[in-house]
């Protein structure tokens, strides 16, 4: 009987200690280090026999096994993200860059005609800051009188119009010298429902041009 109990003891001790060597080797996982974790419950492994101990064992074996994979094709994915995401930034970068470049007025407004974006061209050409125009009604840089104009750009923005117009007109500016623009105006829609479409507004100087006629018709008048 006292063998028994003896050898059950001893059996107790050693699953103990298998339990124990096995919980010190778990925040390995914790850290990552997988070959490690692999490593000392390998040489920590002295059952000759398949019990409950062993099974969990294995079984967190096939867990690191499994972990490591997984923090494989997560780093794979960030990597690529991270990628990608720098692909975007550079392209980011280069259309802002042409647009702010380009030799028109590239000009964005929401439906009620608030200014939301403009080039840096654009700026140059009216001869204004950003912050002259940004913000504010674009009626503000269409003279009054040109009714046509201000109509056919409020029932765009109403969507009961065509999705794009032009007009050549004055612009509305305080400035020395009269400068003649041809507008494309078109109204970009958002793939959400719950954002307002957006008016794309395209600006070419036409001062000089006009200016040429103007006088081409004085001469022959």
């Amino acid at each position: 009987m006292l063998c028994v109990i003896f050898i059950l003891l001893v059996n107790i001790h050693f699953a103990l200690a298998r339990v124990s060597q096995l919980s010190k080797s778990l925040p390995l996982l914790v850290e990552h280090q997988y070959q490690s974790f692999r490593h000392k419950i390998k040489s920590q492994r002295i059952s000759f026999f398949s019990d409950e101990v062993e099974r969990l064992t294995e079984t967190a074996t096939d867990v690191a096994q499994e972990l490591e994979v997984l923090g494989r094709d997560v780093k794979e994915h960030t990597d690529l993200l991270i990628n990608k995401t720098q692909e975007l930034e550079e392209e980011r970068d280069f259309i802002s860059q042409l647009i702010d470049t380009a030799p028109i007025i590239i000009l964005t407004q929401d439906t009620q005609g608030k200014v939301l974006s403009v080039n840096q061209e654009g700026l140059k050409d009216m001869g204004l800051v950003a912050s002259h125009i940004i913000g504010k009604n674009f009626t503000e840089l269409i003279p009054d009188t040109e009714t046509d104009h201000l109509h056919k750009l409020e029932l765009l923005r109403q969507q009961r119009a065509p999705q794009e117009i032009s007009f050549s007109g004055r612009l509305s500016l305080k400035t020395e010298g009269v400068v003649f623009i041809d507008w494309i105006h078109t109204i970009i829609g958002t793939n959400k429902a719950s954002e307002e479409p957006v008016i794309l507004s395209l600006g070419m100087d036409v001062s000089e041009r006009n200016i040429a006629d103007e006088q081409l018709i004085w001469i022959a008048t």
